[in-house]
């Protein structure tokens, strides 16, 4: 059977039967080959747009292994047809989901992530019951209530558990791509991308993944098998196979220096280039054992420096316009000494948010319920002034805080 891909939906070890462009034109090949290298793929992205690759009717039980890659489906999205949202949040649809069941569908949606991932740490094919459904649920939130989920995944205690980093990835990834215009189908998609972008690593031995120390040039290599890993994994299951062509380019650098397959700018399909950008900020914003805790503020100021070489750069700026200078969740000192959180972000003036105040000047505890939008004129004069660690604030005045918006049984600090 033969199938035509576009040049960016190649994998190491499909056989290549013909070129939009023949062969007589073709520099390094004169018949049928077989992509053996992500250098292949950057050589035909030079001279060709689509190729012709030969399929097999019925997959097996291939090896992982860079010869033996399953074919894989990718709704494409069309970059032309995107545009910006600077709406606020349909207020039908808001008013019909509430805060509690955002903060249900995320702690749902999480539930349901570790129970597949406990398949596959168990030996057994992964089959991802119920994640079709929590998507949805946790799609609706992030359209009605995205400055609930921001908050939580700034707020909640983290586990450090796989499930949940790729959960705050999930939700990072259905803010940006809301604001970049893409349609449900196309954010449900995105949103199990994002949660399944790491499951290959679980097949990757604890051992090293926890090692502390600079990594060997085998060790790296090694922990990057968790990509074709995870793909092999989805690419079996009919439900998430559409979701190997994401997936397979999470770690491609915008420069042509990530891998697997090296590919350059926008050669990279963009919900994985998303992707980069989400999984990127997640991990400044977390504690690892290799590298500290950046502020929001930091870890937006890295992704700046980094526009145009590890990252596309217009995704970049889009991305920091999105989440604001200060996204919900972000504690704040204000120049007036008063200490608060930021509860949402005004797309026309996203540094000067909206907030709760938690101390006032004499760092005195603020126990009613006060807010703040920073956009009102009257507070003209006020302005933000740094923003703090959560580890700046004790504890229970952020519990306190999650209750009154209603976010309780978040296992919030």
């Amino acid at each position: 059977m033969q199938k035509k891909i576009a040049i960016n939906q190649l994998l190491p070890g499909m056989k290549v039967i013909e070129t939009d462009i023949g062969w007589q034109k073709l520099p390094y090949w004169q018949a049928p080959f077989v992509i053996r290298s992500g250098e292949d793929i950057v050589r035909l992205n030079q001279h060709c747009k689509t190729v012709i690759i030969e399929v097999a009717d019925k997959v097996s039980e291939p090896k992982i292994t860079p010869s033996n890659p399953v074919e894989h489906k990718q709704a494409r999205v069309k970059e032309s047809a995107l545009k910006p949202v600077v709406k606020n949040t349909n207020q039908a649809l808001r008013d019909k989901i509430s805060a509690s069941f955002a903060v249900e569908s995320y702690q749902h949606t999480l539930k349901v992530l570790s129970a597949a991932f406990d398949q596959v740490r168990s030996q057994q094919s992964f089959r991802g019951e119920g994640l079709y459904e929590s998507m949805n649920n946790l799609l609706l939130s992030s359209l009605a209530r995205p400055e609930t989920l921001a908050l939580i995944c700034n707020l909640k205690e983290k586990d450090a558990s796989l499930e949940q980093k790729s959960l705050d990835v999930a939700v990072l990834s259905l803010m940006f791509g809301k604001a970049l215009g893409l349609k449900k189908q196309q954010l449900h998609q995105l949103g199990l991308a994002a949660l399944l972008h790491d499951i290959g690593m679980l097949k990757i031995p604890e051992a090293l993944l926890s090692y502390k120390g600079s990594l060997s040039t085998g060790q790296r290599q090694q922990i990057q098998k968790h990509v074709e890993a995870g793909c092999y994994m989805l690419s079996v299951n009919e439900q998430f196979k559409p979701l190997v062509g994401i997936i397979a380019y999470h770690h491609e650098r915008f420069d042509g220096l990530g891998y697997p397959a090296g590919l350059k700018g926008r050669k990279i399909p963009l919900q994985a280039r998303i992707l980069q950008i989400t999984t990127v900020f997640e991990a400044l914003t977390r504690n690892r054992n290799y590298s500290t805790q950046h502020s929001t503020t930091n870890a937006l100021s890295k992704l700046y420096s980094w526009r145009n070489k590890n990252l596309d750069g217009k995704l970049v700026e889009s991305f920091i316009k999105t989440v604001g200078v200060y996204p919900a969740g972000t504690l704040v000192r204000l120049n007036n000494g008063f200490t608060g959180i930021v509860t949402d972000v005004h797309p026309s003036h996203r540094s000067r948010p909206s907030m709760q105040l938690l101390y006032n000047g004499d760092g005195k505890e603020i126990n009613q319920t006060t807010d703040l939008n920073l956009t009102e004129e009257k507070y003209k004069k006020l302005q933000i002034t740094k923003s703090l660690d959560p580890d700046e604030v004790p504890k229970k005045i952020l519990s306190r805080v999650l209750g009154r918006m209603g976010l309780q049984g978040t296992d919030a600090a």
